[in-house]
């Protein structure tokens, strides 16, 4: 990930790479990065709602440990 592309502290970006669509998130200084795509219907993890090291998709509500 180029520098200026890192996230700040709460922050994420959507990385989109040889067909695959990645999440990186910065968690109080740490990295988590996972598929975009809920395992569930496929519907993006990126917009969902982070609360700690936990991402809600915004879809159907699951939940999934960074």
């Amino acid at each position: 990930v180029p520098a200026e592309r890192v996230p700040e502290p709460g922050k994420r970006i959507l990385i989109e790479a040889q067909g695959k669509s990645l999440v990186l998130f910065n968690v109080g200084g740490r990295f988590h990065a996972i598929d975009d795509g809920c395992p569930h219907q496929g519907a993006s993890l990126c917009g969902g709602k982070l609360e700690g090291e936990v991402i809600q998709c915004l879809a159907h509500g699951l939940r999934f440990n960074l």
